[in-house]
């Protein structure tokens, strides 16, 4: 029955939100166990599918609208070319002759490669800082390095408020979002 009914959110949650989202929410219902059951915590995993999570739509719902934001902002500075209106899968901007050879890569002319902020040693900054990692308070990511987010090194000054702003704007977002959503 459990997962009936989480069968039939999912259907739900993809023809009103759309698949990506449903697909995003999936991915993190099922990480938030896996770790849950990583830990040995106790608990109703049927009971736990079926149930709406509104913590995790929130928190999905505050991750689209920021990277759609953040989309605008890049095309609005000429750092992100528009999306292109073309043909969904398989379309190419370039036509026949934009293959480089080799292994499959693909170059189209008129999509420049994205850049990566890097600092002065190198270090690639990702798009996203991981809250489940604060060595500063002796906390880390049960993910390690499959973890897809940004893990901070909180013991030094300048990382460690970059955290802090971090977490703050996201629990503005999840505050904001709760505002706005619908009570049920």
């Amino acid at each position: 029955m459990h997962v009936l009914a989480h069968t039939l959110f999912m259907i739900k949650l993809c023809d009103v939100r759309g698949h990506s989202f449903a697909a995003k929410y999936q991915s993190r219902l099922r990480n938030g166990l896996q770790i849950r059951i990583q830990a040995g915590e106790q608990f109703d995993l049927g009971e736990s599918i079926s149930k709406i999570n509104y913590d995790l739509i929130r928190e999905v719902q505050v991750e689209q609208t920021f990277l759609e934001e953040n989309r605008s902002r890049r095309r609005l500075r000429g750092e992100d070319p528009p999306p292109s209106g073309g043909g969904g899968k398989g379309s190419r901007a370039g036509g026949k002759g934009d293959r480089a050879g080799g292994k499959g890569d693909r170059v189209v002319a008129d999509r420049p490669p994205r850049a990566t902020p890097a600092d002065s040693a190198g270090h690639v900054e990702k798009d996203r800082i991981c809250f489940f990692h604060n060595p500063s308070k002796n906390i880390i990511c049960p993910r390690g390095v499959q973890c897809r987010n940004e893990h901070l090194d909180t013991t030094k000054a300048d990382k460690l408020e970059r955290f802090n702003n971090a977490r703050k704007k996201f629990e503005e977002a999840k505050n904001l979002s709760k505002r706005l959503a619908p009570r049920e």
